[in-house]
């Protein structure tokens, strides 16, 4: 679909300007009410709700829809600010159909988005994030951000820079009341999160904001005496209601605008509207729109799981109005069917080979002592304490919590054995997890404490490229000391279920040629994973814009992992898939 360009010249110019003229004046009959803002990720130690408030603003209502609130988008902007740094402004501008919110840090623009109620569409270009200020991010990242350094490079594939949402077509209302355009905050939610990594969210008595949306359903609060969590306070509210039509409606509408928008397989899977593939393919159209809660919570569950796409799924349903108990059933496709059996099969394989390891020895090594067999399913990052001894020296525990730790000190008893030559990683359960842990573990395995990962942003056409160097041995220096592709030869054991991480790390290493495969091919998942509420709370967890591959700098062309990668050794899955000694006589024989 072509973009529309921006109503304004270049993204360096202050002043702005729409080259609208006509547009649509939905006069809707509205109210205004007070809402408080709370930032949960700032509680006391009592979990008071009212230790995180925020501000108080003056919402409007449609009347006869009491339960969505619409906000201006310098409203919306307004939330931010307790995240800005001293030198970032959130400055706004306007003209007849369109509101242009901007931030800038010294002087210089870091975002910018236009909101156009003529056109019914959201252009944005750069990151509210990149302004806040130092600490403002409430997760403990200690860990991930220890002994790593990253040298970054970006460009885009087209001339249009920019991020195109339009919003027409799926029955968002929005209207203007004393010249001001007002929108509902669902749609200002979905549209501004991955630019801002921040959620706004109304749980119908208050708007609820947090970056830790992984838990979002578990913090818990107090509330005029009472303990809540952001559902069951919705719920309060909710009870002996019947769901209203038009929240059915409203939900419904953001949930297609958000997988048109926001769903990164959608060109892959030759998608070009989700409204058209629920309708023709499979009939979840209108179970979106049921007044059914049964059907209605099948159908968002179906929505999701027939994409047949493992970083796609509907993780929690709405309780409010009675979806939960149906919205968690699983129907995948095939692919996802064939994975989890492969799943299951390895799982018995590798437990019978693996059965004598101890947290002393947990390596498999060949009888010749060359080969050693090392396995991990996910990449994770500990906390400060997991971590961290009090004088910031690296705990002996710390890989018992830590993928990178865990891996560096088994490289090291390895080192010290004197015998081994090869060293094979399985990932052939590995699900993926922390971007920045695979990273750390690419430089861990190459010879000279450099990689390479890109991804793309098919949002904005963007390319990011990230170099990363680590110093595994704390010494202050980011050099070839501290990596270990000049000690072994490492190979991957990958398989189907090398999923996300677990399949662009096998795909960057056999690019870089640090590594070998050997095994089955992995099993894709190129996107990084986004998570959205709806405003009903139905919790979509989805692959993102994000694209993860590899950049041709010559050709000027980005391609993704989906596919997965081929094994340079190929190994079937039987009783021999975890013997390390014939996995060694192939390495040795290849």
């Amino acid at each position: 679909m072509k973009k529309r360009l921006f109503s304004f010249i270049a993204l360096s110019a202050i002043a702005l300007t729409s080259c609208s003229f006509f547009g649509n004046q939905n006069n809707y009959k509205s109210y205004e009410k007070e809402i408080s803002v709370y930032n949960i990720d700032d509680l006391d130690e009592e979990s008071n709700l009212s230790s995180g408030y925020q501000k108080t603003i003056n919402a409007r209502f449609i009347e006869g829809e009491d339960l969505i609130p619409y906000l201006t988008l310098k409203q919306y902007a307004s939330l931010y600010d307790i995240h800005l740094a001293d030198n970032a402004k959130s400055a706004f501008d306007k003209s007849v159909f369109s509101d242009i919110w901007s931030i800038t840090i010294d002087d210089q623009i870091c975002f910018v988005a236009q909101a156009d109620s003529s056109f019914n569409d959201f252009l944005i270009a750069g990151s509210i994030e990149s302004a806040y200020y130092e600490g403002d991010d409430p997760r403990d990242l200690k860990a991930l951000n220890y002994g790593i350094d990253i040298d970054f490079d970006g460009k885009y594939l087209s001339d249009e820079t920019y991020a195109y949402h339009p919003f027409d077509g799926y029955g968002i209302k929005h209207f203007t009341y004393e010249r001001e355009t007002y929108y509902p905050l669902g749609l200002l939610d979905i549209t501004f999160y991955d630019f801002s990594g921040i959620y706004f969210t109304y749980n119908y008595k208050h708007i609820i904001s947090t970056r830790d949306v992984e838990n979002y359903n578990d913090i818990k609060y107090i509330d005029e005496g009472k303990e809540y969590d952001f559902n069951h306070q919705m719920e309060e509210v909710a009870k002996n209601l019947s769901t209203p039509s038009y929240l059915i409606k409203y939900n419904a509408g953001l949930f297609l605008y958000l997988m048109d928008n926001f769903y990164g397989l959608k060109e892959q899977k030759g998608i070009q509207s989700f409204a058209s593939y629920y309708k023709r393919n499979h009939g979840i159209y209108s179970d979106l729109f049921s007044s059914f809660d049964d059907v209605r919570g099948m159908g968002y569950s179906d929505a999701l799981s027939i994409l047949d796409d493992n970083h796609t799924i509907l993780v929690s349903a709405n309780e409010s109005w009675n979806e939960s108990q149906f919205g968690l059933i699983r129907r995948y496709g095939e692919r996802c069917k064939n994975r989890t059996k492969t799943k299951s099969t390895l799982q018995t394989l590798r437990q019978s080979a693996y059965k004598n390891l101890t947290p002393e020895k947990d390596y498999l090594l060949s009888e010749d002592g060359k080969t050693a067999l090392f396995s991990f399913d996910s990449f994770v990052f500990g906390t400060t304490d997991q971590v961290f001894n009090d004088d910031e020296s690296i705990k002996d525990t710390a890989g018992n919590y830590d993928t990178f730790y865990k891996l560096l000190f088994a490289l090291k008893d390895l080192q010290n054995l004197g015998t081994v030559k090869n060293v094979i990683f399985d990932i052939s359960l590995n699900g993926g997890g922390v971007v920045g842990v695979m990273l750390k573990v690419l430089s861990l395995m190459s010879k000279d404490n450099s990689s390479t990962f890109a991804m793309y942003d098919d949002s904005t056409t963007q390319v990011s490229i990230y170099v990363p160097h680590i110093d595994s041995n704390n010494d202050k220096k980011y050099d070839s000391t501290d990596s270990y592709g000049n000690l072994f030869n490492f190979y991957l054991l990958t398989s189907d279920c090398s999923f996300s991480c677990g399949n662009a790390l096998p795909c960057c290493a056999k690019e870089a040629n640090i590594a070998k495969i050997i095994g089955q091919k992995s099993g894709g998942g190129e996107c990084a994973v986004s998570v959205h509420y709806l405003p009903n709370s139905e919790y979509v967890y989805h692959s993102s814009n994000l694209h993860i591959g590899y950049f041709d700098n010559e050709t000027n062309t980005f391609e993704g992992f989906e596919d997965g990668v081929t094994p340079d050794i190929e190994v079937e899955i039987g009783s021999s898939f975890y013997s390390v000694d014939y996995l060694n006589t192939l390495i040795q024989n290849a």
